[in-house]
């Protein structure tokens, strides 16, 4: 489905409604992919190494040049894509076919040199998650997002399509103590 051209038309505010949607589900999926690692989500301009990545893949879908699953078909959705698979698309439920070839799980996708350890990221753009891993040498100048203030309830929200990036060697903000659970039973009225 190709974006609309007349943003008066009802077609193509149902368009945008859905990509925004896709947008925000996206964002979600981050941050819950984030979550169980401790990664700290980071909302800002990602650096220009990311920038050109994603740059390159938004030039791969325009010109038609990236293989999708066959399940992104019809309106926005969240796609999944990583830079050690350039030019392929896909669902949730495909991307194991996003796995990395065991010579390539062990490539930094920035300097490609082979690494002992590799440092996972993503980064939201739109309705779609770019994945992708650092060697030690390159996690800090190419995987560091420019902050951007985090909305106050008296601005608006920032730009949907504005990139955010999950990044699990920086510490994240860690909430305050959970309230114990109780049980059903506990939780039932008690009879008099």
């Amino acid at each position: 489905m190709r974006p609309p051209t007349n943003p008066t038309d009802p077609g193509s505010i149902a368009f945008i409604d859905q990509l925004d949607a896709a947008t925000e589900h996206a964002r979600a999926t981050l941050t819950r992919i984030a979550a169980p690692t401790g990664a700290a989500i980071t909302h800002g301009t990602p650096s220009e190494w990311l920038c050109g990545q994603l740059s390159a893949l938004r030039e791969a879908l325009c010109a038609g040049q990236v293989r999708s699953c066959v399940h992104l078909t019809g309106g926005p959705t969240v796609a999944y894509a990583a830079i050690w698979a350039p030019a392929r698309l896909v669902c949730a439920a495909c991307i194991p076919a996003l796995r990395p070839t065991p010579d390539e799980e062990l490539r930094c996708d920035r300097c490609r040199r082979r690494a002992a350890h590799l440092h996972p990221g993503m980064v939201a753009s739109g309705p779609i998650l770019l994945a992708y891993g650092l060697c030690d040498t390159c996690r800090h100048p190419a995987d560091t997002a420019l902050p951007v203030p985090a909305p106050t309830p008296s601005t608006d929200q920032p730009a949907a399509r504005e990139p955010t990036g999950a990044h699990r060697d920086r510490p994240a903000a860690r909430p305050g103590p959970r309230p114990t659970r109780r049980s059903r039973r506990d939780r039932r009225p008690r009879r008099r």
